[in-house]
């Protein structure tokens, strides 16, 4: 019985020691698995802390941070013999930079032209409408907001009279001239305040192509102007404005009235002529 417990023991301890070899090399496969190649590495110059739009960028404004080499193709990267960061200080932030962000060379601008033109994308204008708090969502359409503009006019009164009382509006009518057009600066502030809050001012500049100036410049002239904030969520700003919005559908007492108006007034024949009395306008009707 000896020499066969020998014979066991001796078969367990190969077995084991079969058994622990293989699961080191197994462990050993899968560690050297696991890890990955190491990848070349690029130095990105980068924002060394938060820039507004506007900021003069002085070099202690830029840091290098280390980026994979495949991801660094387009960006600003370090370069031996050169000073990188030194040839974009006194360059002008174009938008907001946050901490750790690439800079590159189209989000800023040279310090040749004014801080608010170093702003301003290609073929881009700026304007500025006059807002009151009411007119600017009680002062939260800050630099940087989308919004959308609205005009409201009194239409009699612009067309002289001209409007016909029988028509889809009575007097007034509100419409959506621009969409989702980039506010630029309240007043004289191209930032949002720190906290956040509400920034007052008389006046909102933004960024509008050449069309959209002349088309807020006409607007103005019409009737009141009014800014409306668009969420960060909302959809494509090209997309058509709507048609305008009457009187009548704001109020569906007006609607009403006009359409009992329209029930008891006697049929007309004949022709609508515009007639001008020593520039005062106004519409007749002329039966045939």
């Amino acid at each position: 019985m000896r020499p066969t417990r020998l014979t066991l023991a001796a078969v367990a301890v190969l077995a084991a020691g079969t058994t622990a070899y293989l699961a080191r090399h197994w462990v050993d496969a899968q560690h050297g698995a696991a890890i990955p190649a190491p990848q070349p590495l690029a130095q990105v110059l980068v924002a060394a802390r938060d820039l507004p739009p506007g900021t003069v960028i002085q070099a202690d404004d830029l840091r290098f941070d280390s980026w994979p080499a495949a991801t660094a193709a387009r960006l600003t990267t370090r370069r031996d013999g050169e000073d990188v960061r030194a040839r974009f200080a006194g360059q002008i932030s174009r938008r907001d930079l946050s901490e750790g962000e690439p800079v590159t060379a189209q989000s800023v601008r040279r310090n040749s032209a004014g801080m608010l033109a170093g702003m301003l994308g290609a073929d881009m204008r700026a304007v500025s409408i006059a807002i009151t708090n009411t007119s600017a969502a009680a002062g939260f359409v800050t630099p940087g907001d989308r919004v959308d503009v609205m005009l409201a006019a009194d239409l009699v009164r612009t067309a002289g009279g001209a409007v016909p009382q029988s028509g889809p509006l009575v007097r007034y009518a509100a419409e959506t001239v621009l969409s989702g057009v980039k506010v630029l600066a309240i007043d004289q502030s191209t930032t949002r305040s720190r906290d956040g809050g509400a920034v007052e001012g008389k006046t909102a500049t933004l960024e509008v192509t050449s069309r959209q100036a002349q088309t807020l410049a006409a607007a103005a002239m019409l009737g009141s102007l009014s800014l409306a904030l668009r969420g960060l969520e909302t959809g494509d700003a090209s997309v058509p404005a709507p048609s305008f919005v009457a009187d009548t559908e704001a109020s569906q007492a007006l609607k009403a009235m006009q359409g009992a108006r329209a029930r008891t007034a006697p049929a007309q024949s004949g022709a609508q002529v515009t007639v001008n009395r020593a520039g005062q306008i106004t519409a007749q009707m002329f039966g045939r």
